[in-house]
């Protein structure tokens, strides 16, 4: 998903290469550690989906003496913030791509129009409008957060085959339209 943002990045693509590279060693070193560790505090049958790494923070504070209460407050202002970032990204960089990255022609000028930052500021609107209501509706049918967990998982198992069908369908309509040229 940041990709599409090779083009800023002082450097150009050589620096975007290395900091991928070295950003996804350290990410997979990180979770390597923490998956020999995350059983030192707590058992691997007691986790959730929704409440694992709440638990073992707990699980470590309780281990060292600190209170839990401040531990949580912690993970969950960690968690919002990381959460929020990752939104932020999969919702600009999809607008980014699919609006501004296109050829000329395939939406309409006003659509595709980019604002003084760069962003195609109608297409975004659209994208929020599609969005929400893909939200809002698994919330309404969760009783609990864990089954609103299990919906949002599978949700993104399914969305996963949205981007090649829009290919498709992007690639079929060209033919249609393009295809004498």
């Amino acid at each position: 998903s940041v990709a599409v943002y090779v083009n800023d990045v002082k450097g150009g693509s050589k620096s975007f290469v290395k900091v991928i590279i070295i950003a996804g060693i350290f990410i997979g070193v990180l979770y390597s550690v923490a998956s020999v560790l995350i059983n030192v505090f707590v058992p691997s049958e007691t986790l959730k989906y929704t409440g694992g790494s709440v638990q073992v923070f707990e699980g470590l504070a309780a281990y060292f003496g600190l209170p839990e209460i401040l531990m949580n407050r912690f993970v969950g202002l960690v968690s919002f913030t990381a959460m929020f970032g990752s939104l932020l990204m999969w919702t600009a960089t999809p607008v980014k791509i699919f609006f501004s990255e296109i050829p000329e022609g395939i939406f309409g000028k006003k659509t595709v129009e980019l604002n003084e930052n760069g962003v195609p500021a109608r297409a975004a609107w659209y994208q929020f409008l599609i969005v929400i209501p893909l939200m809002i509706i698994p919330t309404l049918g969760s009783n609990t957060a864990q089954d609103l967990m299990n919906t949002v998982i599978n949700m993104t198992a399914a969305a996963s085959m949205l981007p090649p069908l829009f290919i498709m369908l992007a690639y079929l309509n060209l033919r249609l339209k393009l295809d004498h040229v």
